[in-house]
């Protein structure tokens, strides 16, 4: 059995149809396979070199499916790093449909980039499959042979459960005060007395069940001194006065977010204090946030 290609860059187009089958499956089933390790492992990196070294000799073979392995282990590292800084978050289904654009637009490039050259310099590969000789599957080497296919599947069953076991996942809760444009250049953070100032709180719950949140927003007024010791600024409470409470009951996955909108009837330095508990949880909060702000006359 022999198989090759050349004139057309079935690689590609298999590594792009594969990998979006994958990643489908992936995203409406919401569960791992065994047959997704190559998308992940191997695919992305394959697909980027396409795109660098379309021509044949430009990458050794072995030197090409090792580079393939250490680039897709980076490109999914990166594409993980980058969801995390979004609102959508690092989740299965939106780190498959961002590895689906990745590969389906280099796979794109890298099909174009190959067609573009002369047959005779297009990336190729010849396989021929042949029955192993009957000396190798005797005496001595019988015994080897087995011992190498044992081993074969069992790192093979190895990587499967890997792959098909989730790992033990982090419990958490997002919780975040933006400006009014979901930023964090534009805090009302100088006002006058009386003056509004808006901003947006946010609460995503990770914790793979519904959880009722609650936000308690404290005014607390400070007083700031310079110790005649060490001639540090010293910043201490004077007054604490609690102002609303903000309350959401969020599915497991889902995410809320609403403008809260105060204001500070008197000059001075202040501390707008948003925490936040757990189902009806009100000793130590789970997370604390801090908004200072600085209150004029009119």
């Amino acid at each position: 059995m022999i198989i090759e290609f050349r004139k057309t860059p079935w690689d590609l187009v298999i590594a792009i149809t594969y990998t979006l089958a994958v990643a489908g499956v992936l995203s409406f089933l919401g569960v791992g396979s065994l047959l997704a390790l190559a998308a992940v492992s191997l695919v992305p990196g394959y697909i980027l070199l396409a795109v660098l070294y379309p021509r044949n000799g430009d990458v050794s073979w072995p030197s090409r499916i090792i580079l393939s392995l250490t680039l897709s282990v980076a490109i999914l590292s990166l594409i993980g790093l980058l969801l995390n800084y979004t609102p959508l978050g690092v989740s299965r289904v939106w780190t498959s449909i961002a590895l689906s654009f990745f590969v389906g637009g280099l796979g794109w490039l890298g099909i174009r980039r190959r067609l573009a050259l002369p047959v005779s310099d297009r990336l190729s590969l010849t396989l021929e499959l042949k029955p192993l000789p009957h000396e190798l599957l005797a005496g001595p080497n019988k015994t080897m042979a087995a011992t190498i296919l044992v081993g074969g599947l069992v790192g093979i069953g190895l990587i499967g459960y890997l792959v098909v076991t989730p790992g033990p996942r982090e419990l958490f809760t997002e919780f975040y005060v933006t400006d009014v444009n979901g930023g964090t250049q534009n805090y009302p953070t100088a006002l006058d007395v009386s003056q509004p100032g808006t901003v947006v709180v946010g609460i995503a719950n990770h914790e793979l069940s519904a959880i009722n949140y609650s936000v308690r927003v404290d005014l607390v007024g400070l007083i700031s001194r310079t110790n005649t010791t060490t001639g540090e600024k010293e910043v201490t409470e004077a007054n604490r006065t609690t102002i609303a409470w903000l309350n959401a009951s969020i599915g497991a996955g889902g995410r809320w977010s609403d403008s809260y909108t105060f204001s500070i009837d008197s000059t001075g330095y202040w501390e707008v204090e948003f925490r936040l508990y757990l189902n009806e949880s009100f000793g130590e909060p789970y997370r604390k946030l801090q908004l200072f702000v600085t209150v004029s006359p009119p």
